[in-house]
């Protein structure tokens, strides 16, 4: 069943590249079949073995290594890429200063904390991010950017449509990766993926791309309608946060809702706040296991314990950090607060927040670093939504997507969630060059 998945979603990308791009077809093929069978292509991989630097066969290192590939050959052809990139906007390059700067702080820890192993896996993964941003920011073009997003709400169909026979029906039914419950002995649902985080930030990226891009009203109704179900079947509750303060952005910002909607709105909340609770509404809502078992679970203390350790180590490895969570210097902190050799060597738990972890492994000046790259693609990108561009809005809302969900979870810009980014941050770049790839957003 994997396999016939996998096989499908490569067919499929490779009649997209040949049938609706004219231009930069091996790009394409391999930006849409990342998009569509990565997921599970990931989950039953073969491994290349190297002796002590033994691989596992990914998707995003094959994607790294041919669009590398594509690089040095238009270097070597005399298109030099710099050339292409001459009018970046700034983020780009506060981007590549924090790669720089994370390859250096790896350099130092190779020679006592890192592995040789751990140096080459630590960078190919945050390499793949600007290399695919870089290459689809040289290459995207309006047909290009579009079917990227068709790509995107193609495998969320399929894994909203997956979701919900998953929860409702069989929980094991396409499930390879974790299984974590829900509440009254329901699991949450992963769709494709392996976790239920990744399948909610990716149904949150699909939900804009439908509103910003699809034209008929009952095709948006449908699409994002079938997109929120899988979302809140996934029982993330991060996302579900992050998701609401992107419709608010999506309503204020792009639609324009004028004040005396927002006004009436908000009477009709507070109104609700007052009168429920002199209801048994709120009281029967309180003693269902949805609420019990998931919405007020308390799943902050356990992560406190890793922030604590985060903060207090800190100030004792400000520049270059302890390394990584396998460094001797993690293992004896993590054992200090009475918790398990399997969680003191880095295999369970962790640090659920980006930028405290980069500032925990790799110092201060790589999360300062990645923090800024963020803050100035958001500043950026934000400036382009006034102009009405669907692409430029809709990368907006990943950066400050992935910004919001790194204060949860311990996202990195070379997972699955960044990639996608990447792919997107890449049409952004392409746009402020001026390719013809802005169109209007959809009303």
């Amino acid at each position: 069943m994997y396999a016939a998945f996998v096989v499908a979603m490569i067919c499929l990308a490779a009649l997209i590249a040949i049938t609706r791009v004219s231009r930069h077809r091996v790009v394409t093929f391999l930006i849409c079949a990342w998009i569509l069978a990565s997921p599970v292509f990931d989950a039953h991989f073969a491994t290349i073995p190297l002796g002590r630097l033994s691989f596992d066969l990914r998707m995003e290192r094959l994607l790294l290594i041919a669009l590398s590939l594509y690089v040095l050959l238009r270097w070597t052809l005399g298109r030099r890429m710099y050339a292409d990139l001459t009018n970046a906007p700034r983020w780009v390059y506060a981007g590549l200063v924090y790669l720089g700067l994370l390859a250096l702080v790896d350099v130092i820890h190779l020679s006592h904390e890192l592995s040789l192993r751990e140096f080459v896996i630590n960078l190919s993964i945050e390499g793949t991010f600007f290399v695919v941003l870089l290459v689809v920011a040289v290459t995207a073009n309006d047909r290009m950017a579009k079917v990227i997003t068709q790509s995107l709400i193609v495998v969320c169909v399929i894994s909203s449509a997956i979701a919900i026979f998953q929860f409702f029906i069989d929980p094991q039914f396409f499930r390879y990766g974790v299984e974590r419950p829900a509440f009254a002995g329901f699991v949450r649902a992963n769709g494709v993926f392996a976790s239920d985080h990744t399948q909610a930030y990716w149904l949150i990226a699909a939900v804009n791309a439908v509103l910003l891009t699809v034209r008929g009203r009952a095709a948006r109704i449908a699409l994002v309608s079938l997109f929120v179900v899988g979302l809140v079947l996934t029982f993330h509750r991060m996302s579900w946060i992050v998701f609401a303060v992107l419709m608010l952005m999506y309503w204020g910002r792009v639609r324009k809702v004028g004040f005396v909607t927002w006004w009436s709105a908000a009477t009709v909340v507070v109104g609700l706040v007052f009168v429920l609770p002199a209801t048994d509404v709120v009281a029967s809502f309180a003693r269902t296991a949805f609420v019990r078992e998931r919405l007020t679970q308390d799943t902050g203390s356990y992560r406190m314990l890793f922030t604590v350790i985060a903060v207090s180590s800190v100030p004792d490895h400000p520049i270059i950090g302890v390394g990584s969570v396998k460094s001797s210097a993690y293992y004896a902190r993590v054992r200090q607060e009475g918790l398990s050799e399997e969680e003191a060597l880095g295999e369970y738990g962790g640090i659920h927040n980006s930028y405290l972890q980069l500032a925990y492994l790799k110092g201060v000046p790589v999360a300062l670093a990645f923090l800024g790259f963020l803050l100035l693609a958001m500043k950026d990108l934000w400036r382009l939504t006034p102009q009405g561009s669907a692409y430029g809005y809709l990368e907006l809302t990943e950066v400050l997507k992935f910004a919001l969900g790194g204060l949860t979870n311990g996202l990195v810009l070379g997972s699955r969630i960044g990639i996608l980014m990447a792919i997107l941050l890449g049409v952004a770049v392409a746009m402020t060059q001026g390719r013809r790839i802005a169109p209007k957003v959809v009303r």
